[in-house]
């Protein structure tokens, strides 16, 4: 069995409070490190974390930018239909140093300033929770997955379990008067 990659993580706070309608990181993308060529200069941009997503992808403009050599066609179904629309092999620099290296995207239209759809392939690798205590959202990611599994309702029943064990230890404390 090969040895598994160290972790590597982010945790992105909503910077204005409250909660987010929508979550966005910062990113880079480069032509993939594998494919030679005389430049591999990241370009900054936008990604847009969508669990709807079944793939990531990356905008047309980006594309252009970095002057990406296609790999092949896929297949590509969203809200407006099906295309058929380019393939691109690319590095994904996300915040904290987390790194997707040699990933697979689709072209597809953004809109600016998103540059990259974070879709399910990439969300899948690692652990990927929102929160919203205090009405704050809070998003972390870390890759490779770690645990421990986290479980809602098991934390539930366990809080109730250990309230209900005080609540019988207390009722035979009470000394009878």
């Amino acid at each position: 069995m090969a040895p598994q990659p160290p972790a590597t993580a982010f945790t992105v706070r909503n910077q204005t409070g409250g909660l987010l309608r929508e979550i966005k990181t910062h990113a880079q993308i480069r032509l993939s490190t594998i494919i030679p060529a005389k430049s591999h200069s990241p370009h900054n941009t936008t990604a847009l974390w969508d669990t709807g997503a079944t793939n990531t992808a990356i905008s047309r403009v980006i594309v252009g930018k970095l002057k990406l050599p296609p790999i092949g066609i896929a297949t590509v179904r969203g809200a407006h239909g099906t295309k058929e629309v380019n393939r691109y092999v690319v590095d994904i620099l996300l915040p904290n140093n987390v790194e997707l290296l040699q990933w697979q995207v689709a072209e597809v239209e953004l809109e600016d300033p998103v540059g990259l759809l974070i879709g399910m392939d990439v969300i899948t690798k690692g652990d990927f929770a929102i929160t919203n205590v205090e009405q704050n959202t809070v998003v972390s990611f870390r890759i490779p997955s770690l645990g421990p599994v986290i479980d809602y309702v098991r934390g539930i029943k366990m809080e109730r379990a250990i309230k209900g064990k005080r609540k019988h230890k207390s009722r035979r404390g009470k000394k009878k008067q």
